[in-house]
């Protein structure tokens, strides 16, 4: 999760944040749909 904040951007935080949820997918699956479903309220520091 650090590495989505720690991007130079918002563009960046973005993508770094669908590749985070694609990585969990594969072992963790209910933690990538959790993450997904709450992508709104982490990221809303970027708007």
């Amino acid at each position: 999760m650090r590495t989505i904040f720690d991007q130079p951007d918002d563009k960046e935080v973005h993508a770094q944040f669908a590749r985070v949820v694609d990585a969990l997918e594969g072992k963790l699956p209910q933690a990538a749909a959790h993450l997904e479903q709450a992508r709104d309220d982490l990221l809303a520091f970027t708007a």
